[in-house]
């Protein structure tokens, strides 16, 4: 089970499926893929060098909830 903060300060319990679900939604929003391609190709090596980037550094925050 995953804990999120959303943007009133409320801390809110997450389970697999939500977490899964936020996810999804962030890469999809930020890089227009899945989160499956995007963990692969994370996986691969193909996002070194581009951790500052605030697309890839806001998902990067995330993996907690997927991993």
């Amino acid at each position: 089970m995953a804990t999120l903060i959303d943007k009133e300060d409320e801390i809110r319990e997450l389970n697999e499926a939500d977490a899964r679900k936020m996810f999804e939604t962030a890469v999809k929003r930020r890089l227009n893929m899945s989160a499956d391609e995007f963990l692969k190709r994370l996986d691969a090596g193909e996002f070194k060098g581009q951790e500052e980037d605030p697309k890839i550094m806001r998902l990067l925050s995330l993996l907690l909830l997927v991993r």
